[in-house]
């Protein structure tokens, strides 16, 4: 028997179909998923949100509550970790003068989060 009769019903190439002997073992019948061309049986991806915007609203959401609690400012106890950032960071103001120029440098937005 030659082997191209079998290929009409399998996936991939007629060249990947035509290396091999179809299968006589056991052929998993009323699968949902689909065969690729490997021969595995990859399962759909379920979206779990109707759209990317409703995937990030719901990612900030503790982000908001939290900015809801502190009025959008950095909540810490830790006065002697505040000091030392700012003195890290005011190091960090004289490596990169662009940055310490830039009021929307991502460095001078943490200063001013951290009330430096």
């Amino acid at each position: 028997m030659h082997l191209a009769q079998h290929s009409h019903n399998m996936p991939g190439s007629p060249m990947q179909n035509n290396m091999f002997e179809p299968t006589t073992g056991y052929v998993q019948q009323n699968n949902p998923n689909p065969v690729t061309s490997c021969g595995r049986r990859r399962s759909p991806v379920k979206k779990t949100y109707a759209t990317d915007a409703a995937y990030v609203k719901q990612r900030n959401k503790g982000n908001r509550e939290y900015e809801k609690k502190t009025g959008g400012n950095l909540v810490t106890n830790n006065d002697k970790g505040r000091k030392s950032y700012c003195a890290r960071s005011a190091g960090q103001l004289k490596m990169w003068p662009k940055a310490a120029k830039d009021p929307n440098s991502g460095l001078r937005r943490a200063r001013r989060k951290w009330n430096c």
